[in-house]
């Protein structure tokens, strides 16, 4: 499993024509994407799907094809990833996370 930080500007930009996609700055805090859910190479664009933190709601959700909860092995669930709110995204708008640049994207001095 991939994760990936979008480019700030270009989900402020879509903001502006769809309301589903979601914030991606929270002060010091980043809200990551999961990996590259569909290549679409008509388009040149790939889509990706937002990580959502954990809401108690979840307890009584079930996993299926636009929803799955994160479960660690104690059986925590830890968020979800919501495949419904996808966003298309440009390769120039993306960039890997590794632990090599995670300081880049986060500020963990809080």
């Amino acid at each position: 499993m991939k994760w990936y930080a979008l480019n700030k500007k270009y989900v402020h930009y879509l903001k502006q024509y769809d309301s589903i996609v979601p914030n991606i700055d929270y002060t010091g805090k980043l809200k990551c994407f999961l990996g590259i859910i569909i290549k679409s190479s008509s388009s040149g664009l790939d889509y990706f799907a937002p990580l959502t933190s954990y809401k108690p709601k979840f307890k009584d959700m079930s996993n299926d094809i636009d929803f799955f909860r994160l479960i660690g092995n104690n059986g925590k669930i830890y968020g979800a990833i919501d495949v419904n709110n996808m966003i298309p995204v440009p390769k120039s708008e993306y960039t890997e996370i590794t632990f090599d640049n995670l300081s880049d994207f986060r500020d963990f001095s809080m």
